[in-house]
């Protein structure tokens, strides 16, 4: 009886089990059909236009039911550099991405140019805003205007006294407000600030096509090759910014033969408008005749007598290089050409455009018309620059022996102070590449010179101090028309002609 027991029991036990197992494998089996059908359901459904594909997974590796086929590159023996590659266009070596900045070979010229400016400090690092020239008023009284009303302003610029602003694209930049102040005689100066610049060179105005530079490597070509031997000078001051090099303009630094200083310069204030009066009261503003029928030796003397507790002189060749490429800058009139003032007799007036006749219509200077003649477009600019009278600055060739006209501060063999620059000539060239072996960096004769013919930038003349007219004269006058401008260059005996002027320049501002 316990027998027939056990067995019932035994029995029962490999019925529970097998019982079990059946059950196990049905719920195993419900599972995998489960998921084998939502993956199938992945793959037709939400998966079907994706790009979940064995060539997007790594080998070896099973998304979905896909299993990856793709094989990782190794490019550790990739020996691309980013000048090898082409401007724009990226590509990976060893692991990292690089981009590329080859341009493609195209002819090389300098028809056109832009000019870029970078504001910088007394270490030449760069900075966002220009160094303020509060410190550098020395009794003036900044002044500004809401419209046409003048107002003095707060030196500390809390109420808007200057904004230096930056262009955009090509058009006019007719809104950037340079710091303007006005000094016990009542003479009006702008403050040009301590900047670094590059030039890019174009085939023509409407090109976006980089056809070579003036930076610090010189001129170069788009492909950094050395174009008309023109490297930069001994002792010239560079800036690299964002990969790009700029050069420190020379009218800022300590180089007294390329135009310098005493002293590295936060600024310079420079005359407003032509200066007018007499010698012995002499006067800075608008709606005046201009001082002329002097000899350059004579306007040398005015300028460093008008107030020697301000460094006053005779503007230098260097100093007109650094207003006229501010205006050109972005800062300034962001590549477009100012207008012409097209009457001798009255400082600030323009023509209403850039070659209008001296017969034409006149505008004063506070008129929309009449501002367009500044260096900003506005009524916070520099004027007379393009047209008026010529103006005689400060620089000499010392290889002539016709300087009689400036023997106040000429001679021949004479050396380079921070009042005058000395050029070597002598000969009787003074036009074509002889430019290239004569001017100087930051002067506003080379870099923009066209390469062939007599002309730079803009149409303007482009002509050369020389043996038998041994000084230069900027600007050209008011019959000047096209060939009038701030690229304007000219030579000249340095006689005394109705016709010819001069312009202030308060230096001194050293940091």
């Amino acid at each position: 009886m316990k027998k027939i027991k056990n067995k019932k029991l035994i029995v029962g036990i490999v019925a529970i089990i097998l019982l079990i197992a059946i059950v196990s494998t049905v719920v195993i089996h419900n599972i995998n059909t489960n998921n084998q059908l939502k993956e199938n359901q992945y793959l037709q459904g939400e998966n079907a236009n994706s790009s979940l594909i064995a060539n997007n997974i790594k080998k070896g590796i099973t998304i979905g039911g896909i299993t990856g086929t793709l094989e990782s590159l190794d490019t550790s023996d990739a020996n691309a550099r980013p000048e090898d590659i082409l401007e724009g266009k990226t590509a990976y070596v060893n692991g990292v991405k690089i981009t590329g900045t080859w341009k493609e070979p195209v002819e090389f010229s300098t028809n056109y140019g832009r000019i870029e400016v970078i504001w910088i400090d007394q270490q030449n690092k760069v900075i966002e805003k220009p160094l303020s020239p509060e410190s550098s008023l020395q009794g003036m009284t900044p002044v500004k205007w809401n419209g046409t009303t003048e107002s003095t302003a707060k030196a500390d610029n809390s109420d808007g006294w200057y904004n230096y602003v930056s262009g955009t694209g090509t058009e006019d930049n007719l809104n950037s407000h340079w710091a303007n102040a006005k000094d016990s005689k009542g003479s009006y100066f702008v403050w040009v600030p301590r900047y670094a610049y590059r030039i890019v060179y174009y085939a023509d105005k409407n090109s976006d096509i980089e056809t070579g530079y003036y930076d610090g490597r010189g001129m170069v070509n788009n492909q950094g090759k050395l174009q008309n031997n023109l490297k930069l000078e001994e002792g010239i001051e560079t800036v690299e910014n964002n990969g790009k090099s700029y050069i420190v303009h020379p009218a800022f630094e300590t180089n007294l033969d390329l135009g310098g200083w005493s002293g590295d310069l936060a600024g310079i204030w420079v005359g407003k408008y032509e200066t007018s009066g007499s010698g012995s009261d002499m006067k800075i503003v608008p709606n005046a005749d201009s001082i002329t029928d002097q000899t350059i030796g004579t306007f040398y003397n005015y300028g460093y007598n008008y107030d020697r507790t301000k460094e006053s002189h005779l503007m230098k060749n260097s100093e007109w290089g650094a207003v006229a490429y501010l205006t050109h800058s972005q800062y300034g009139r962001n590549g477009n050409e100012i207008y012409i003032n097209n009457d001798r007799d009255t400082t600030g007036n323009s023509g209403g455009s850039v070659g209008a006749s001296s017969d034409g219509p006149k505008y004063e200077y506070n008129t929309p018309e009449g501002q367009k003649a500044s260096s900003t477009g506005n009524i916070y600019g520099i004027y007379d620059l393009s047209g008026g009278c010529w103006e005689y600055v400060a620089a000499f060739d010392n290889a002539s022996n016709a300087l009689s006209y400036g023997n106040t501060f000429a001679s021949i063999n004479g050396q380079s102070t921070k009042y005058k620059t000395a050029y070597t000539n002598g000969t009787d060239t003074n036009s074509g590449e002889k430019i290239y072996e004569i001017g100087k960096t930051g002067d506003a004769t080379k870099e923009v010179y066209l390469g062939s013919s007599s002309r730079n930038w803009n149409d303007d003349y482009s002509y050369i101090l020389y043996s038998s007219a041994p000084f230069f004269t900027r600007g050209s006058g008011y019959d000047g028309g096209s060939g009038a401008g701030v690229f304007y260059s000219g030579a000249h005996s340095g006689e005394g002609y109705a016709g010819h002027s001069f312009r202030i320049v308060l230096g001194g501002v050293e940091i």
